[in-house]
């Protein structure tokens, strides 16, 4: 039995019971009227006994049945015997045969006939009541009181389509219950299974449901004071002090609630990262409507993993940084030392024309090997963001000539002729930063040349 039809089961189970006394002193005052008139051991007298008695054993069963569906039938039974009553006491007493078809009617529209049943059944049950009542009428050589059928007819097949159209209603009611319930729980199995923690406030901050995991990451125990317990932690939480610029220090947690909560439906935001007893907790709200009223739902992340592995990297970083810088230094110091020595070289008088080209060329290697340790340190300069362009005057076709010579020993070796041809219509001078055009110059001839 369905759950619609168990709650329509318990409500013909409580008319019948609201009618128990009435009912059993009706069907007694029926019995000691035929034992009266007609003696204890009349016929019709016997029909009321048994009738009646086997009216109280299913009134006594009733109130021990637990089963709807055993109940509902139990009912059924019963007013089906009250019919058998009404039906005997008119036919072997001389009662009002309309008065009592009124009644019987009565019964069969208010408790017989029920959108539980089909369409089907409950014709049977309207073709039965119509066939004993013509019989009764029949019986009693009074076929004109079957013309008090004709005016209830109408009323008969009004509440055959009522009762097949609230059982279509009721389905339906029921149908959409159940796909409710179904998502219902769909959400509570998705909610329960996210590692995010989920929490949904109302307009005044209490909490109105939770999942499990947000117990787990502000470690409250699972108990009936969980709620009350996290709705004081969560208004306490406070902001991860190492991801807040001096302009934000003073922001606190809570406030942004609020702020968030009077903002319109649909509005989103991302919290800064909290702190909680060395936890790293990333908080995400959106204002919706929950019930017809605006909530707040608030995720946490718990990202502790995620924030070690991020100052992990900065002290990698650090330490590369500061690798980087020290080895810079360091390879300055021998490299000026050869360029010294190239230009002291240069001004000798001893030095033949034949080695002084090579020396002009071992002079502007280790002048582009000091750009390239100075590139280092620029690199490190990035890092901090405090790097800058050196823009300078500078010769730009002495530039090109000795960034050619430097490339025209790779191509030597090669077997590949180089030559450098300066256009005349190009300046003399340029302003800009000499070494980075000169490194670029260079990362351009050598793909070339490789």
């Amino acid at each position: 039995m369905e759950k619609w039809e168990a709650n329509e089961a318990d409500v013909y189970v409580q008319m019948i019971l609201q009618a128990d006394y009435p009912s059993i002193l009706s069907q007694l005052y029926c019995f000691v009227v035929a034992a009266g008139e007609h003696g204890l051991f009349s016929f019709d007298s016997v029909v009321f006994g048994c009738l009646f008695a086997l009216y109280r054993t299913y009134f006594a069963k009733l109130r021990t049945i637990t089963s709807p569906f055993r109940k509902y039938w139990t009912v059924f039974v019963i007013w089906e015997i009250v019919q058998l009553l009404i039906i005997s006491n008119v036919y072997f007493q001389q009662e009002s045969f309309t008065l009592h078809c009124i009644n019987s009617t009565a019964i069969l529209i208010l408790a017989e006939v029920s959108p539980i049943h089909s369409l089907s059944c409950n014709c049977l049950l309207v073709l039965k009541h119509i066939v004993l009542w013509v019989g009764v009428a029949w019986g009693k050589q009074a076929p004109g009181e079957i013309a008090s059928f004709v005016p209830i007819l109408w009323l008969f097949w009004n509440v055959l389509g009522a009762q097949d159209h609230k059982r279509k209603l009721l389905m339906g009611k029921h149908k959409a219950e159940q796909e409710k319930e179904g998502k219902e729980r769909r959400l509570v199995a998705l909610l329960s299974a996210m590692p995010d923690g989920v929490v949904v406030f109302s307009e005044k901050l209490a909490i109105l449901t939770h999942n499990p995991a947000i117990l787990e990451q502000l470690g409250v125990p699972s108990d009936d004071k969980a709620v009350s317990s996290m709705e004081l932690l969560i208004r306490e939480l406070k902001y991860d002090p190492e991801y807040l610029s001096p302009d934000e220090e003073r922001m606190v947690f809570k406030e942004d609630l609020c702020v968030l909560r009077n903002q319109e439906e649909g509005a989103v935001k991302s919290f800064k990262p909290l702190l909680y007893e060395g936890k790293h907790l990333e908080c995400r709200g959106c204002v919706t409507k929950w019930d017809e009223s605006k909530v707040l739902v608030l995720t946490v992340r718990d990202t502790s993993n995620w924030a070690q592995l991020e100052k992990a990297a900065k002290r990698d970083s650090a330490n590369k940084t500061a690798l980087i810088r020290s080895v810079s230094h360091e390879l300055r110091t021998p490299v000026n030392a050869i360029i010294n020595l190239c230009q002291d070289l240069q001004e000798s008088d001893s030095l033949v024309e034949r080695d002084r080209a090579d020396v002009e060329v071992l002079a502007n290697a280790s002048g582009f090997l000091l750009s390239m340790i100075n590139d280092l340190l620029d690199y490190s300069r990035i890092l901090h963001d405090k790097f800058e362009l050196m823009k300078t005057k500078f010769d730009l076709e002495r530039l090109v000539r000795s960034c050619g010579q430097l490339i025209a020993l790779q191509c030597k070796h090669k077997q590949v002729d180089f030559t450098v041809r300066y256009d005349p219509q190009l300046p003399q001078y340029a302003y800009s930063d000499e070494n980075r055009l000169k490194q670029v110059i260079l990362n351009l001839l050598s793909n070339a040349a490789k």
